[in-house]
């Protein structure tokens, strides 16, 4: 078990700094004062008619506010393995929700395996060599700040729980405030996941100035996501339940049940979205992935791939990437199973 222990631990701090500096590099922090991160959608919850004027909206804040899961849910996927030379690289970060951002034109490899994250994981882990409780351990964070993890096992059903706390942590540009709760049930036998871990997120701020390689971001979430780690190390996915708000544009968005699965492809990542999203202005809309959307390393969005857009009265849009600037956008307003319009759109 203290085996066990030790690799969760890891797991924990993995997932606490990563998610912390996951956002790509070059950003200042601000220190200013932070946002009210009381977060609850208080927007439109019917469902919406999808039109010419609604889907561009839609479609650039699915991509974006939906994407925002899956850098923690690369995050579990890598520090869940033992083999970190051989980890993916993952170029995928988030911006406001109006754009996405990368972390340079080379992508970014993922900050648990440079020396980016400046923290001495295994040092920690021996002080929990033979523990089933852990105490709080803290560790600094690269440019200032802390992440505080606590994290325990029940040595009968082999279900951990833990906690990692957030004190102004600065990453790579990313100032992080808030918890991350970890839950699930460890396989005895091999001393690995066994199935879902959660990961539960309360009033979790994250937050850059951004830089010319990068945009400023200010997001604050509520909720939780459950990660599947069985098909690692080329892919993991995540079912979200979020309340998330775009601090810089003053938007509140929900993702119900929205799974978001990524996966490593040849220079960069294949993303397939499926579930509810909710917009404030709009209401909400069912997506689906026909085609992966491919994001390669050092593009701000997807160069391939189809999404669509399900609304009321069958309604609908699909969306055809042409490449990382633009989209053909067809619309189905009427629900009569013909696109009656169609348009070249600039991505944001």
């Amino acid at each position: 078990m203290g085996k066990s222990l030790r690799y969760l631990l890891g797991l924990g701090l993995a997932a606490g700094l990563l998610y912390g500096c996951g956002g790509g590099s070059g950003g200042s922090s601000d220190d200013g004062e932070s946002p009210d991160t009381t977060v609850t959608f208080a927007g439109l919850t019917t469902q919406a008619q999808v039109t010419t004027d609604n889907a561009p909206a839609f479609t650039a804040a699915v991509l974006t506010n939906s994407i925002a899961g899956a850098s923690p849910s690369a995050v579990i996927g890598v520090a869940a393995r033992d083999d970190q030379a051989a980890a993916p690289k993952n170029p995928i970060y988030t911006g406001s929700s109006s754009r996405m951002y990368t972390g340079g034109s080379e992508g970014a490899a993922n900050p648990l395996f440079t020396e980016s994250s400046r923290v001495d994981i295994r040092s920690v882990l021996s002080a929990a060599a033979t523990a089933i409780t852990v105490d709080p351990i803290t560790q600094n964070c690269a440019d200032g700040g802390s992440i505080t993890v606590e994290m325990s096992v029940d040595p009968d059903s082999s279900s951990f729980t833990g906690e990692v706390t957030f004190a102004n942590c600065v990453e790579a540009g990313l100032t992080s405030n808030g918890t991350m709760a970890l839950s699930g049930t460890l396989n005895p036998d091999t001393e690995t996941i066994n199935g879902l871990i959660t990961l539960a997120f309360t009033s979790f701020t994250t937050k850059s100035q951004g830089s010319e390689s990068t945009a400023a971001v200010d997001i604050t979430l509520n909720g939780s996501m459950a990660c599947e780690l069985t098909t690692l190390p080329f892919a993991f996915g995540c079912t979200q339940n979020f309340d998330l708000r775009d601090n810089l544009g003053n938007e509140t968005f929900r993702t119900e049940d929205l799974a978001v699965v990524l996966s490593t492809v040849t220079g960069g990542s294949a993303v397939a979205i499926t579930g509810k999203f909710y917009h404030p202005d709009h209401g909400y809309i069912e997506t689906i992935t026909p085609t992966d959307l491919i994001w390669l390393a050092g593009d701000p969005w997807p160069s391939s791939g189809a999404l669509r857009l399900l609304g009321a009265d069958d309604s609908s849009a699909r969306v055809t990437v042409i490449d990382s600037t633009q989209y053909m956008l067809e619309v189905d307003n009427d629900g009569d199973g013909v696109f009656e319009s169609n348009a070249i759109e600039d991505w944001p």
